[in-house]
């Protein structure tokens, strides 16, 4: 098997295993004690597949594209689980899981760094109120609030 790899991520569950980005618009999961052919193969990006990163369940893993989407993937199917784009966004060089596996970080492009809920249906809490103003360095918000912002 000859593969053009961009990243690869490790399951942080299980040692042996780790799933591979690759230009061929497709993600494989290999088991390093049997390299010689992936246990599976994910199918759903429609250009090179530039990073991947596991969830620190181990159960789920998120993929950035240069087809301008974020794709989660369950460990447990081939196919995507969601699939996270916006109009504005364009080729996704990197994406990574926060500690706590509620959200997701994304680059692209565009010149953008975008935080997304990693499970797009789940809700976050009531709405609330804060105030913020950028440093005069321009490079940091500072935000105010009377509780919790998440």
């Amino acid at each position: 098997m000859n593969l053009k790899l961009n990243s690869f991520s490790w399951n942080p569950m299980e040692p042996f295993i780790f799933t591979a980005a690759s230009e061929d618009y497709n993600l494989y999961t290999f088991d390093v004690r049997f390299f010689k052919h992936p246990r599976r193969v994910f199918i759903g990006h429609t250009n090179a597949v530039m990073d991947v990163d596991y969830s620190p369940s181990g159960r789920e893993f998120a993929s950035a594209s240069y087809d301008d989407t974020i794709r989660i993937w369950s460990t447990d199917t081939t196919s995507s689980v969601d699939v996270y784009h916006t109009r504005r966004m364009k080729r996704v060089l990197k994406v990574k899981f926060t500690l706590d596996g509620r959200f997701l970080l994304s680059s692209s492009t565009d010149q953008n760094v975008r935080l997304w809920k990693a499970h797009a249906s789940e809700k976050l809490g009531a709405a609330f109120n804060f105030t913020g103003y950028f440093m005069p360095d321009s490079l940091r918000l500072n935000v105010l609030s009377a509780g919790p912002l998440l």
